[in-house]
């Protein structure tokens, strides 16, 4: 469970970090086009493919760390807390919690309300129900 968090967690950081370099954020659309197109062509691989005991969990590793970088990067890149696709982080960990343990659907969400709150934009009401009704 650790080592889903960490993964989890560094697709957290890592899609920040490119929603915030100016240079990198130009291309978050292709990003984000990329991402989609590669979990469908892994998806289409993987039912050609024989599916071995330890592949599957791979397959799962992969699909949460990949869904969370394209949630994420759509609401970096659209205001964070402000964002109109704010609410997808709901269904992004209710898909953790089905993919896994619940439990790490709760742990991730205190990983996104620590991250989130250290933005610095923490200016409305509004701002904070978002952030703690994860």
């Amino acid at each position: 469970m650790i080592l889903h968090l960490i993964f989890l967690t560094s697709a957290t950081i890592l899609t920040w970090l490119w929603t915030t370099t100016e240079v990198l954020n130009f291309y978050t659309l292709q990003l984000t086009a990329g991402l989609i197109i590669a979990y469908f062509v892994k998806n289409a691989a993987g039912k050609q493919g024989s599916k071995a005991a330890g592949q599957n969990k791979i397959n799962k590793y992969i699909d949460a760390v990949i869904l969370t970088s394209v949630i994420l990067l759509l609401i970096f890149s659209t205001g964070g807390l402000s964002s109109p696709l704010f609410f997808l982080t709901y269904f992004l960990l209710f898909g953790i919690s089905f993919l896994f343990e619940p439990k790490l659907a709760v742990l991730y969400s205190v990983v996104l309300i620590i991250f989130l709150s250290t933005q610095g934009k923490l200016t409305s009401p509004q701002n904070y129900l978002k952030l703690f009704s994860l």
